[in-house]
C-alpha cells in the first residue's frame, strides 16, 4: 500500500482490488518518481562539490567515499 503525505492510503484497497493494472502502474509511477528525486538530489550535491572545489585540490579518499561519488573499483 503507498500512503500519501498524511500518512492517509494513496491507493484504496477498493481501487487495487478493483483495477490490478491499474494499482501497479500506480504503484510504478510512484517509484519511478523516487528514482528521478533521487537522481536529482545525487546532481545537485556533485554540482555543489565541483562549484566548491579548485582544479588543483587534492584528496585522499576511502573506497567508500570514492565509491559514493559513482567511482567504481
Amino acid at each position: 500500500m503507498v500512503h500519501g503525505r498524511n500518512g492517509k492510503p494513496f491507493l484504496q484497497e477498493k481501487f487495487a482490488t478493483a483495477n490490478p493494472w491499474m494499482a501497479k502502474r500506480a504503484i510504478g509511477s510512484v517509484q519511478l518518481c523516487d528514482r528521478i528525486f533521487a537522481l536529482e538530489t545525487e546532481e545537485k550535491r556533485l554540482r555543489l562539490t565541483i562549484a566548491h572545489l579548485d582544479d588543483s585540490q587534492t584528496f585522499e579518499l576511502t573506497y567508500d567515499q570514492l565509491a559514493s561519488y559513482g567511482f567504481q573499483a
